[in-house]
């Protein structure tokens, strides 16, 4: 019994793996209170107060032009504490995260009316 349930996990395990099914981890969790901040859908990291995220593995610093820049500069300043303690228990690991916003489905149309005569 105990060789059927090893086996069937292995199996299933191997075929995940053959299949080129990935595991990706859903949104950052929250951590003392701390929740992240979003820059195009990316989390957004700091380096000594400076935000930048994460494409395709490289860094992206915010411009200081950038509309978005004082706001998440101030984000960090009010969280800096929490936010170190987010990126070392679970943060470092939403690199590749990127929060996709729901598919655009527009209203229903209206139905028309009967003309009255």
């Amino acid at each position: 019994m105990k060789f059927s349930k090893i086996a069937s996990i292995m199996t299933l395990a191997a075929g995940l793996a053959l299949s080129g099914c990935v595991l990706t981890l859903g949104p950052p969790v929250v951590v003392d209170g701390y929740e992240p901040a979003y820059y195009d859908g990316y989390v957004v990291y700091y380096r000594n107060g400076q935000p930048y995220h994460y494409v395709d593995g490289q860094i992206v610093w915010i411009s200081h032009t950038d509309v978005h820049y004082d706001v998440l500069v101030t984000h960090y300043k009010e969280h800096a504490r929490p936010y170190r303690h987010w990126y070392v228990k679970e943060g470092y690991q939403y690199k590749t995260y990127r929060h996709k916003p729901p598919k655009y489905v527009p209203p229903p149309r209206p139905t028309k009316r009967p003309h009255k005569r």
